[in-house]
């Protein structure tokens, strides 16, 4: 991209956003002269561990958007150098337990984000030490039990993804400890009834994903206890329609997912009673025909498009 030569003429650049484009090293190298810059996203370029280093010259960044650049371990030890960052995403740049080390020297972050990397148990130790944290995602990092204990201590945490991972019912025991979580996504873990007695536990929650878990009826009755949740996406678990009918007790709710799971006609009315809901799925369930024309006899009270409020909540649980 030849035009980021001329864009480092801009010397009152605060922000600059060029995402997705064909940035290599040199461009990071123009890009470097802007020192006035607080705000950087190259997301999805190919600026490499070089282009890392050029950047580490940035001393007045304060956010900092890199997800797949291939950065890798000796990237990071650059950008660790950056001392006023806030808030860091390095989202799929093979990073492992090394590069969590570089990151955790930066204790002024605030917001991270290192899904889709390879950091482990090990790795979230490091993390670990990042006191000052309030939103972190560590989804798809080949994660377990361990690694949740360690990310337990992270006591300012407002905001955790750990979806993608390898915990049982251990990991949300660990989590449980962080009672100042208002979003939180365990998705496509190994979580059963049991580690939902647990999550029942951390009663500030307003956004829950537990998608594609082994969450039964007793889960749902220990979810139900969540009275003040507004998105749940409970989808591709082994609810029935018990675990349905503690579910509809959730009177808050305003997003809610269940496809995938065993959920009759009779107790799909009984989620339709929920009167703050305005986007709800039923995907692949035990509906009939039948049951379908009740939601439809209904629909009025029910948005095929949510509101922007409900969708930013949507993009924390799903996108951190």
């Amino acid at each position: 991209m030849r035009g980021v030569k001329h864009i480092s003429r801009l010397q009152g650049l605060t922000a600059l956003h060029l995402m997705w484009n064909s940035l290599r090293a040199q461009g990071a190298r123009h890009i470097s002269r802007l020192q006035g810059l607080l705000i950087l996203d190259l997301s999805g370029n190919f600026i490499g561990v070089e282009g890392a280093e050029y950047l580490s010259v940035l001393q007045g960044l304060r956010v900092l958007s890199l997800p797949e650049n291939s950065m890798g371990d000796e990237g990071v030890e650059y950008l660790s150098k950056l001392q006023g960052l806030t808030a860091l995403d390095l989202r799929k740049n093979s990073i492992g337990v090394q590069g969590a080390r570089c990151i955790s020297r930066l204790q002024g972050l605030r917001t991270l984000s290192l899904s889709e990397n390879s950091m482990g148990d090990e790795g979230a130790q490091s993390i670990s030490k990042l006191q000052g944290l309030r939103a972190l995602s560590l989804a798809d990092n080949f994660m377990g039990d361990t690694g949740a204990e360690f990310i337990s201590r992270l006591q300012g945490l407002r905001t955790l993804s750990l979806a993608d991972n390898f915990m049982g019912d251990e990991g949300p025991q660990h989590i449980s400890k962080l009672q100042s979580l208002v979003t939180l996504d365990l998705s496509n873990n190994a979580i059963g009834d049991r580690g939902s007695r647990y999550i029942s536990s951390l009663k500030r929650l307003a956004t829950l994903g537990l998608s594609n878990n082994a969450i039964g009826d007793e889960g749902a009755r220990y979810i139900s206890k969540l009275q003040g949740i507004a998105v749940l996406d409970l989808s591709y678990n082994s609810l029935g329609d018990e675990g349905a009918q503690y579910i509809s007790s959730l009177q808050d709710l305003a997003v809610l997912d269940l496809s995938g799971n065993s959920i009759g006609n009779a107790n799909a009315s009984r989620i339709l009673s929920m009167e703050a809901l305005i986007n709800l799925k039923l995907w692949n369930s035990r509906i009939s025909s039948t049951g379908f024309q009740r939601l439809c006899s209904i629909s009025g009270s029910l948005s095929d498009n949510i509101g922007p409020a409900e969708a930013q909540l949507i993009s924390i649980l799903f996108d951190i």
